[in-house]
């Protein structure tokens, strides 16, 4: 047992230099060519549940959609919190940046990327 703490505390220890800010991860409930859940881990459960997002193609001055979605206490009760919002209307095939609790982009932290599936996927689509 004391083994074992010794052997991961070293690894805690650099996952969290690694690691700044929160685990955000990408799923679907629905179709995936136009929709999207952004899925983030975080601490404060006072930050917002919201998504700011636009085409990676569109020009800067265009305008950023705001998708709103809903947090909970993540199972083990360690105080962390999940973030779940759900992007629809998505293009299919095109690519997007978003972010996560901001409600400007000046304000905000770092952007993320992602792809919508294209609506007929290629033979050798794994």
């Amino acid at each position: 047992m004391v083994l074992s703490v010794l052997v991961a505390a070293p690894y805690r220890a650099l996952a969290k230099r690694l690691v700044k800010g929160p685990l955000v991860y990408l799923t679907w409930r629905s179709d995936p060519t136009s929709t999207l859940v952004v899925n983030w881990m975080d601490g404060d459960a006072r930050s917002n549940d919201y998504v700011m997002y636009r085409r990676l193609a569109a020009p800067p001055e265009s305008g950023w959609l705001l998708a709103r979605g809903f947090k909970h206490l993540f199972a083990d009760q360690k105080k962390r919190i999940m973030h779940h919002v759900e992007l629809r209307g998505l293009e299919p095939d095109t690519e997007y940046i978003f972010m996560i609790r901001s409600q400007a982009p000046t304000r905000a932290g770092r952007y993320f990327k992602f792809r919508t599936l294209p609506r007929v996927l290629p033979s050798n689509f794994r």
